[in-house]
């Protein structure tokens, strides 16, 4: 792309990697390295490459508005397979917590339980027969 740029505008640009192959990093006395550090001395123009903007960066060199937006991702340490349970959901809450879901799983139990006995359209454990006669049905 930058090729057919240059012949259409009618400029000559040099491609590169930085010496230390690094992204950069700007340092506490405000010195870069890798790309960073090149754009900071004057060394390079501009730097194409899958940039994180950060506040540090954007002190020292000038960003253009991101054309994709990557998620970013967790990463952790594999380690050694741990043992499941049933019930490792509830390994990063507190006690209180705790106490507080299994609560509320009884009282919404016994909500839906409530409801369900006094619905008008609940199903009767009894049947009428045509005879008017009641008889017991086994579920």
């Amino acid at each position: 792309m930058m090729k057919l740029l240059s012949e259409q505008m009618g400029f000559t640009f040099n491609m590169s990697q930085p010496p230390d192959l690094k992204y950069g990093s700007i340092n506490e006395h405000g010195e870069g390295n890798g790309m960073v550090g090149q754009l900071m001395d004057c060394q390079a123009d501009l730097a194409a490459a899958a940039f994180a903007i950060t506040l540090t960066r954007s002190r020292y060199i000038h960003f253009t508005k991101p054309y994709i937006d990557v998620p970013k991702s967790l990463l952790g340490y594999k380690g050694e397979a741990a043992a499941t349970s049933l019930w490792a959901f509830l390994n990063p809450f507190d006690f209180t917590t705790k106490l507080v879901i299994a609560a509320s799983f009884f009282v919404v139990s016994f909500v839906f339980a409530m409801l369900g006995r006094l619905s008008p359209y609940r199903q009767s454990d009894e049947l009428e027969s045509t005879d008017g006669r009641q008889r017991s049905a086994v579920v």
